[in-house]
């Protein structure tokens, strides 16, 4: 730290300052925010089920199980919140550290390296997706990793840096299935390195191609296998429509937009026809910019390392990406590539956006840096998954619920697993049977519902009524 301080003059150590208090809110807000829904399912779907299961099959169908064994280890200590969300915390300033080493890997200095970094560090998307116990983190590591390898491979001419950009593409994909979308950009580059280069490195680039086709096939059979289950389960994501492109584009800048995906019947029409407009305007500046992407790589990039357009470059290439996997999306009607999925889009949008930072050094990158920090600041606690409703009050209203609802059984119960759930939630007059719970009604006249389909309540047994978020009143029949 006082190294990197010392190398610092007065405009860039305020730049450093303002990076360190971004980290420090972000820190904060990430080690002690209340779980979401989704870390709370990691939880349980972790701590119900064995390290043999987690080796020998998949427990959640739309990812893998790499993060869960991971998650699992860390459990062995304790389940508490600052625990768990220390080493997500841990992971990401390992983010920003590689990022700091490829900034000086393509000799960008400790003051450039600060500017490279700082999209991503203050980048509202990356708070959102990299906090919470879930996998897009390793993903995230894994890719800024296999990047920081490759380069390095294609400066110093040294094979086990390909075995460890190879190594980490590994963990990428055993972690999220969207770290696919990264291949495709790395064999882009691997030909360009060949043929400048005359290289004649064919065993390790054709058993790189292998091991990449043979993993993709397993996804892509598992995919076709559970299409039905996925698009299932991934039932509150909508179809892609043509303004997500622009929409998606703003959220994974960290400039807004961040729950979009999630509540997408709630867009008004302003934001509608704003996202519309951004699209159209992605959508010409991608077109027009094939003929410049073509000129580039016909010049010497990697060995010349021309940073800003090898990064140009990858920032076409993923513009051309998202509107590829949103077209297809929609024409196969198939849910599973959304903002989530997208986190190494994002990550090279940040990478891209670092290094016009660094491009265009000058006198404006304080009040810019300021501008940065700001927006990350003020903005980033409505940014934070909201905390969970509690609409019921505990231990005193009778309750029939789903045995698969782990918030209710994570902040009602105090469970921690599904097999918890069945043993603690009826000490909290919560039930997962309406017979069970009719026998423990003691004489009341009314009980709540959090079924949202009325699966549960027999209509011969009760009434209901909807209240709100999927919670009914029931009324016995006696």
């Amino acid at each position: 730290m006082n190294a990197i301080i010392k190398k610092l003059n007065n405009k860039y150590l305020f730049i450093f300052l303002m990076i360190i208090l971004v980290l420090l809110v972000r820190s904060y807000y990430s080690v002690f925010s209340v779980f979401s829904g989704d870390e709370i399912f990691s939880m349980f779907i972790t701590n119900s089920t064995s390290f043999k299961n987690l080796l020998s099959a998949s427990v959640e169908t739309t990812h893998p199980n790499f993060y869960h064994l991971a998650l699992k280890t860390q459990l062995l200590v304790t389940s508490s919140v600052v625990w768990l969300r220390a080493f997500n915390l841990i992971f990401f300033l390992s983010c920003i550290f590689t990022l700091y080493k490829i900034g000086n890997l393509f000799k960008m200095g400790t003051q450039g390296s600060l500017l490279f970094l700082m999209p991503f560090a203050t980048s509202l998307y990356f708070f959102r997706q990299t906090y919470t116990l879930r996998m897009y983190i390793f993903g995230i590591l894994f890719f800024l990793l296999s990047f920081y390898f490759l380069f390095k491979f294609f400066f110093k001419f040294k094979k086990r840096f390909f075995f460890y950009s190879w190594a980490f593409d590994l963990l990428g994909v055993l972690s999220v299935y969207g770290y696919f979308l990264w291949i495709p950009i790395k064999l882009v580059f691997l030909t360009k390195w060949m043929i400048e280069n005359n290289k004649k490195n064919i065993l390790e680039i054709t058993s790189y191609i292998i091991s990449i086709v043979v993993l993709f096939s397993l996804v892509a059979f598992s995919v076709k296998e559970h299409y039905s289950t996925i698009n299932y389960l991934l039932d509150w994501v909508r179809l892609p429509v043509f303004e997500d492109i622009g929409l998606s584009f703003i959220n994974m800048n960290g400039l807004g937009y961040f729950r979009y995906f999630e509540l997408p019947y709630d867009i008004s029409t302003s934001n509608i026809i704003f996202g519309i407009i951004i699209s159209i305007l992605i959508i010409v500046y991608t077109l027009l910019s094939i003929p410049r992407i073509l000129f580039i790589l016909k010049n010497r990039l990697i060995v010349e390392k021309k940073y800003f357009q090898i990064f140009e470059v990858i920032f076409i290439f993923c513009l051309i990406i998202l509107i590829s996997m949103y077209s297809f999306s929609n024409l196969l009607e198939f849910k599973f590539f959304h903002i989530r999925q997208f986190f190494v889009i994002a990550t090279s949008f940040s990478i891209y956006f670092g290094s016009l930072m660094y491009k265009n050094r000058g006198s404006k990158l304080i009040f810019l840096s300021l501008i940065y920090s700001i927006f990350f600041i003020v903005n980033i606690r409505s940014t934070a998954y909201l905390e969970y409703w509690k609409p019921f009050i505990k231990n005193e209203d009778l309750v029939l619920a789903n045995e698969r609802d782990v918030e209710l059984g994570y902040y009602y119960c105090d469970s921690h697993s599904f097999e918890e759930n069945l043993i603690n939630c009826p000490k909290h007059n919560i039930y997962f049977d309406f017979d069970q719970l009719k026998d423990n009604s003691k004489n009341r006249e009314y009980f709540f519902a959090k079924d949202e389909k009325y699966k549960l309540v027999p209509p011969a047994e009760a009434i209901c009524e909807f209240l709100y978020d999927g919670v009914s009143k029931c009324s016995f029949l006696r």
